[in-house]
């Protein structure tokens, strides 16, 4: 009777720790998941009969998790790209302001000046459209879909152009302007300058601005360089100063999301290039730099 009692308790014993237990930690796994928690592992013996069984729920816990991660970045990823967009859409509605009320006010000139006027403000218009249209697609995709087409592109034209689009009252020089054929996307090389002359007039008002495109035969590279003549960036921000959402300890009471350079970084990725600060003592230089046409 002893041996008999003996042999069950080890017979009940040897099923609570194999089969009761393991079911046990699976009822408060599976509450942990439905309530969120993804962090905690579910702790399980490979000897064990249920092992395996264990081991593919805690799996799919990891698995979930690293799919919640996924689609977290996703949404980040979706929000940055309409801020984005949004933010790009006021360069050319400003630059419709200026070149209305340039208009408004006579101060065209001739009628071949007034003309180049109105012909800027429906290119803009048109650049507005286009711009609408990236939101959209990216309210429902993410920053990767930007579409930027390169192509081999006289860039000093469209550096000149994109100049005057934004510039109605001269306040920016055009400087050194080598001819080159360079890999680019014209329309996006003109938003990013856009964006470089509006972070200089929204940071340096007033100041002098002076834009010049470089030609460097022997790295076979396009530099346009973008300088103003305002207060500069604070040493300890330059590093960060291209950084999604950054803003600098000098940017004070300037409306803005941090996310003008971004924009301008990303563009000129897409095309091949690069993008550069310096503190020109004084002001701020940008430098973009591209492939010349191979």
């Amino acid at each position: 009777a002893a041996l008999g009692a003996a042999a069950a308790w080890l017979i009940a014993g040897y099923l609570y720790l194999s089969v009761v237990r393991p079911f046990m930690r699976l009822e408060a796994f599976a509450q942990d998941v439905a309530s969120g928690n993804l962090d905690a592992p579910l702790a399980y013996e490979r000897s064990n009969p249920f092992g395996r069984f264990t081991w593919a729920f805690d799996n799919m816990r990891a698995e979930i998790k690293r799919a919640r991660a996924a689609e977290a970045e996703a949404v980040e990823q979706g929000k940055t790209a309409v801020a984005a967009l949004s933010h790009d859409i006021k360069t050319p509605i400003a630059s419709i302001r200026a070149y209305s009320e340039a208009l408004e006010l006579g101060l065209a000139r001739d009628e071949e000046e007034r003309e180049g006027y109105a012909r800027t403000i429906a290119r803009k218009c048109d650049e507005v459209t286009s711009l609408t249209d990236d939101l959209f697609l990216h309210a429902l995709a993410d920053l990767d879909r930007i579409q930027v087409r390169c192509e081999d592109a006289p860039i000093a034209r469209v550096v000149a152009r994109a100049v005057a689009d934004f510039d109605a009252a001269g306040g920016v020089t055009l400087g050194r302007l080598d001819e080159a054929q360079a890999s680019c996307d014209p329309r996006r090389l003109e938003q990013a300058i856009g964006n470089l002359l509006a972070n200089a007039a929204k940071y340096a008002p007033g100041a002098d601005v002076e834009v010049e495109g470089v030609l460097d035969t022997a790295a076979r590279a396009y530099r346009v360089r973008v300088r103003d003549r305002g207060p500069g960036i604070p040493p300890e921000d330059l590093p960060f100063a291209s950084d999604r959402f950054f803003r600098g300890s000098n940017a004070g009471d300037a409306p803005g999301a941090g996310l003008g350079l971004f924009i301008v970084r990303y563009l000129v990725e897409q095309m091949g290039g690069g993008l550069s600060l310096e503190n020109a003592e004084p002001g701020l230089a940008a430098i973009l730099e591209f492939p010349l046409a191979s």
